[in-house]
């Protein structure tokens, strides 16, 4: 497994090819899609780097939102601005053509490490099982760079695609956990139910470090925790689960916790220094009565406050509670989605659910194929309890998705259809030739080929409408102002008013110059800034 899974060579080149495919993604993407995708990142790392910009009252009056993401584009300024190379294309296009680009570039390259894991977990390590795992893991990596939604939001610098980034590799760590707990089985099937915290190592850890930044990012990351909490909880004995909450979960939970807050309450007190030093005007010095007091800032309990509490985000939508299940799944995978529902069933058939078991918590013994089933149910199941829904927020969730898509394209490749359920389910007792299916002529069957081709002709023709067409005229018009008001430098004098409110599209990541511009600027009803 370790051989099989270990960055080496063959996954470094994996990755540029994965890179290079997404840049060319970002690039071709010259469509509006949300007005998160720059009020969330680039011009707050904007702000941060060069001093100028507008905030929207996510940041400046209610905090909700953490600056972690920003703070990656705002690293990419500042080197863009240490080697003077910060001109109008690289602000405006270099974060989603470099670092988001990056970012979902090793999130395809964990999709096909987590599909392989997954499929090798009670396979072995043969070559066939090697080559059954390769070829999932190929199928899993077409589904998710030939998904449409994927190509149009993935390279889009939201707050979602950064918890993609990070859930993914957060996930792929954590299923690691099911072979170390069938590797201590041994002969005393009670076993089974038992790993113990000293026996994990370093995987585990980084997993919950990785888990809790996509928290701190954003807080809807948590409902993905659900099944995978309550399977580690019923691998612990009844007498060991609080040196395991306190030694592992409670001390890396609250490390992460504690440096994000550090790091969002000093990015907080300098933007309103900034803001401080703007308002005074030049030349002014600062005195005490004018320095902002220092303020402690926690993200995910302002976000909770502002969207759950008081409501703000239905001001931005509702929808009814199935709407994820019925319209949002339906929208983001479109034809992708029968080959999901039948990875969702395989998964999900055989396991066991018991609710006790005298030697752990819970008597909840899974595979690792039906914990990735289960976090692609729960996690649009929790993000249904709110009711603005938007199809974006799906994002952390179709790498998964795709992961089981995968299993059920790939099962006609090598292996009969009853063979991939029972390894899937891991039921020893099926007993099944393991010798692959030889094909007429050595050429792969009709069904797979004619998968491959229906997946591909179907989305291709979206991604390409909705990353080209689609919305394009808000893009095309900030452009224009962007090379209108760049004249300013040579003594036009040109200004800009936008009266479509701040909340709309970027400014001071679009033009970079110093051209004066006039914004609508406005609050949701419940913001305490609002009179």
């Amino acid at each position: 497994m370790s051989k099989l899974n270990s960055p080496g060579v063959a996954s470094f080149l994996l990755f540029l090819a994965l890179f290079a495919y997404r840049v060319l993604n970002a690039w071709t993407v010259k469509t509006y899609f949300n007005p998160d995708e720059y009020w969330q990142g680039p011009e707050v790392a904007h702000k941060l780097v060069f001093g100028s910009g507008l905030l929207t009252w996510e940041w400046e009056s209610e905090r909700i939102r953490s600056f972690i993401h920003p703070l990656l584009f705002a690293v990419f300024y500042a080197l863009l601005k240490v080697t003077n190379l910060a001109s109008r294309g690289a602000v405006a296009y270099g974060p989603s053509m470099v670092v988001q680009a990056f970012l979902t570039a090793s999130t395809d390259l964990h999709v096909y490490w987590l599909a392989k894991r997954v499929m090798m977990q009670g396979s072995g390590d043969g070559d066939d099982a090697i080559a059954r795992a390769e070829t999932i893991a190929r199928c899993a990596l077409f589904c998710q760079c030939s998904n449409w939604f994927m190509w149009y939001a993935g390279v889009r610098t939201f707050s979602s695609s950064l918890e993609m980034a990070l859930l993914v590799p957060a996930v792929y760590h954590w299923v690691a956990l099911v072979e170390r707990a069938e590797s201590i089985e041994g002969g005393n099937q009670k076993s089974l139910r038992y790993l113990p915290p000293s026996r994990v190592g370093m995987t585990e850890p980084l997993s919950i470090v990785l888990g809790t930044v996509s928290i701190m990012v954003r807080p809807t990351a948590l409902f993905a925790w659900v099944p995978l909490g309550f399977w580690r909880l019923s691998c612990t004995r009844l007498y060991d689960i609080p040196q395991y909450l306190l030694r592992v979960v409670l001390f890396w939970t609250a490390l992460v916790m504690l440096v994000s807050t550090l790091l969002d309450s000093y990015c907080y007190n300098r933007v309103s220094l900034l803001d401080q030093a703007r308002n005074a005007g030049p030349g002014a010095h600062p005195t005490v009565s004018t320095v902002p007091q220092w303020e402690w800032v926690f993200t995910p309990v302002n976000f909770l406050r502002i969207n759950l509490v008081a409501g703000v985000a239905v001001q931005y939508g509702s929808h009814p509670f199935h709407w994820y299940f019925t319209l949002g799944a339906l929208t983001v995978l479109t034809t992708q989605l029968p080959f999901v529902l039948l990875g969702l069933r395989r998964a999900l058939s055989r396991n066991r659910f018991s609710v006790w078991s005298p030697f752990s918590v819970v008597d909840f013994r899974p595979t690792a194929l039906c914990l990735l089933a289960l976090v692609v149910l729960t996690y649009p199941l929790g993000l249904s309890l709110s009711p603005h829904k938007e199809f974006r927020f799906l994002l952390p969730v179709l790498p998964f998705a795709h992961v089981l898509a995968g299993v059920v394209i790939s099962e006609q490749v090598m292996f009969p259809r009853h063979e991939i359920v029972a390894r899937s389910c891991s039921v020893a007792e099926t007993k099944i030739s393991a010798a692959p299916r030889t094909w007429r002529g050595g050429r792969k069957p009709r069904f797979f080929l004619l998968s491959i081709l229906f997946l591909a002709t179907t989305h291709a023709p979206m991604a390409f409408y909705f990353s080209r067409i689609h919305q394009r005229g808000p893009i095309d018009v900030m452009q224009f102002l962007s090379s209108l008001l760049a004249e300013d430098a040579k003594g036009m004098g040109r200004g800009a008013t936008r009266e479509t409110g701040q909340h709309e599209g970027s400014i001071w990541t679009a033009r970079q110059c110093s051209a004066p511009t006039r914004l609508g600027r406005t609050q949701p009803k419940h913001s305490s800034s609002t009179p």
